[in-house]
């Protein structure tokens, strides 16, 4: 893969992605996709993990990359809700082949992506995420609706 340009002004700004997927073949994928554009990542088998990872790195992660089923002690969503309380900074994506979660379940500012994604899905949703995370808000109340 070829880096593109669009992602160069987000990629220099962030630390890293913090990949939450149980199964090795899609994480370690997932890692590569990032990788391959010029993002850091770490990545985790499970939500326990990530809230592991978070309490002794939290202000060095960028953007949360989770899967919802998984085994341990909560799944993805909880682990996205954990993370928009205790970490309110940092951006979600929430991937599934589970179906689409109701809006009851995660917060509004939570990005849903369906499995099986395109690889240009993901990184559009992950870069997205990242840029609206490094928009001021003055930026955002004054853009034309």
């Amino acid at each position: 893969m070829t880096q593109t340009p669009q992602y160069e002004e987000t990629r220099s700004t962030m630390s890293l992605v913090l990949v939450v997927e149980d199964e090795p073949m899609i994480r370690d994928f997932v890692c590569e996709i990032l990788t391959e554009e010029g993002l850091k990542t770490q990545a985790v088998e499970n939500a326990d993990e990530a809230v592991d990872y978070l309490n002794a790195h939290g202000n060095e992660v960028a953007l949360l990359l989770t899967d919802v089923r998984m085994p341990g002690s909560m799944d993805g969503i909880a682990l996205a809700n954990l993370v928009g309380e205790k970490w309110a900074d940092i951006p979600i994506v929430v991937m599934s082949g589970h179906g689409t979660p109701g809006s009851d379940q995660i917060k509004p500012d939570v990005l849903f992506i369906a499995k099986p994604w395109t690889i240009t899905q993901l990184l559009n949703g992950v870069m997205a995420q990242l840029d609206r995370a490094n928009t001021p808000l003055e930026s955002i109340s004054s853009t034309p609706r």
